[in-house]
């Protein structure tokens, strides 16, 4: 089913917008918009809607694609979320289709989350019992970080969920 906006007031006034307040000078308009969509999805996932909330990243997907394509960013952003909400319906082989499309833009482009993304596709493998996909990715995680980086107590947290989905 297409999502209404009816029942969502910060979407129906946003996209009453003539085109030309989303275009030139005004594109930011169009990422206030993309904001609401994802907004508005995420408060779904939270409340367990989550095939509407994937509606509503779809819907902001074709309208990022549609109005402003060369922003990568949002897109991949919204790519991450798709991959969360998959998770949480323990579609782990979608949700690891979403993160495999963002790994490459969030390494190539020295991306914070990185490793984030990493070591989710490392825990959707875990509970798809592939375990030799998990270590690979690990791996990829592992020289991506120093000794000071936050992240490390994550990445010695998946590791330790791998070692025990192995049977170590």
């Amino acid at each position: 089913s297409e999502v209404s906006s009816n029942n969502f007031p910060i979407i129906k006034n946003t996209e009453i917008l003539p085109d030309s307040l989303l275009q030139g000078d005004y594109i930011g308009n169009v990422n206030y918009l993309s904001l609401a969509y994802s907004f508005i999805a995420k408060m779904l996932s939270k409340e367990g809607k989550l095939d509407l909330s994937l509606e509503f990243y779809y819907k902001n997907i074709r309208f990022i694609t549609e109005k402003n394509p060369s922003y990568e960013q949002m897109l991949n952003g919204n790519y991450g979320l798709i991959a969360e909400v998959f998770k949480g319906k323990k579609e782990f082989e979608k949700a690891n289709s979403y993160l495999l499309k963002i790994l490459d833009y969030n390494i190539s482009n020295k991306s914070k989350y990185s490793v984030a993304t990493i070591l989710n596709i490392v825990q959707n493998h875990n509970n798809l019992a592939q375990i030799d996909s998990s270590e690979y990715y690990l791996n990829i995680a592992k020289n991506l970080l120093d000794e000071k980086d936050p992240s490390l107590l994550s990445y010695y947290q998946v590791k330790a969920e791998t070692s025990q989905a192995k049977g170590y």
